[in-house]
């Protein structure tokens, strides 16, 4: 975009060694585990979020709601994608685009907050208890 262009152009920081991140507006954000087995989805427990403002830098804002959610197909194909071979557990932050597309801002091989937080426990369990069986 110009306006990052312009910043990069006026800068005396080592371009090189610098990181740009995109502020991805919206106040719904998801955060999904996944439980997987040789890259295929066996599980997954989603948590949307809903905040007071579109634009934000977490923690500076203040959570509305939030709620045990279903995934659509597609978004699971598409973190699939980034899992051939994986087995374990694993978490995606995402925000939908105003397009529809999905914006993966965070994945991390571990459960997110929100699953340590937020979920019921007996979903949690259960999901536990599945990886159990996946390692025996």
């Amino acid at each position: 975009p110009e306006d990052v262009e312009n910043f990069l152009s006026k800068t005396r920081a080592n371009k090189e060694s610098m990181l740009l991140q995109e502020l991805a507006p919206g106040r719904l954000e998801y955060s999904t585990t996944l439980l997987v087995r040789g890259g295929e989805i066996l599980d997954y427990i989603c948590t949307l979020y809903e905040y007071d403002r579109e634009e934000y830098v977490w923690p500076d804002v203040n959570e509305l709601d939030h709620r045990c959610q279903s995934v659509p197909e597609s978004h699971l194909k598409t973190m699939e994608a980034f899992l051939p071979g994986y087995t374990g557990i694993i978490n995606f932050n995402y925000k939908l685009r105003k397009c529809g597309k999905m914006c993966i801002f965070e994945t991390n091989p571990r459960v997110g907050a929100d699953f340590a937080f937020d979920v019921p426990r007996p979903r949690v369990r259960q999901l536990f208890e599945k990886l159990d069986a996946l390692l025996r």
